[in-house]
């Protein structure tokens, strides 16, 4: 009977800390950091030539299609990797949660990266900041943005809130977990 509830015991143990449990392990940094730099730089590369092959309204087809799509493709068993904004354009997919936007108020440039428990899982979050002009062709001021591209976000988007930003603002975060 003893060893029956030192069983029960260490299984209750287990199940009251999840400190122990696989979930819990720190996200890989180094693995982490080269999924977010192979999406980054996927998007930016197909942005640029769709961009110049077709202008920026169909350039909108790239964030919205083809960022998914990439991300699930460099996702591993182990680890997937997804977008969220400070100001959402798809809230059906890139909505952070409260503890989320919590840790992206507190990127910055000199600090671009998180690694620990958010909603009771570790992560790695990377942050977003604008780098350049061609960015704000999307999500620059509303007034500033060309007329066909304002009006494809607002036929894909009509509760766009992803404007009015300036180079080098946070624009959201690819954040690395765990798969559940």
């Amino acid at each position: 009977m003893k060893i029956q509830v030192n069983l029960a015991a260490c299984l209750t143990a287990l199940c009251l800390f999840p400190a122990c449990s696989r979930g819990a392990e720190p996200i890989p940094v180094e693995q982490a950091q080269a999924m977010t730099q192979e999406l980054t730089k996927a998007l930016m590369g197909e942005l640029q030539s769709t961009m110049a092959a077709e202008g920026p309204a169909a350039a909108i087809r790239v964030c919205a299609d083809l960022a998914p799509e990439k991300a699930q493709a460099i996702a591993t068993e182990e680890l997937t990797v997804r977008r969220v904004g400070t100001r959402v354009r798809n809230s059906k997919t890139n909505t952070p949660t409260a503890a989320e936007r919590e840790v992206l108020a507190g990127l910055t440039p000199e600090q671009p990266t998180f690694s620990g428990q958010v909603d009771g899982h570790e992560v790695f979050i990377q942050g977003i900041f604008i780098p350049n002009a061609m960015c704000l062709v999307c999500h620059g001021e509303r007034e500033a943005i060309p007329a066909e591209v304002r009006d494809a976000l607002a036929q894909r988007y009509p509760d766009d809130q992803a404007v009015g930003y300036a180079v080098g603002d946070l624009r959201g975060a690819l954040i690395v977990e765990r798969r559940r």
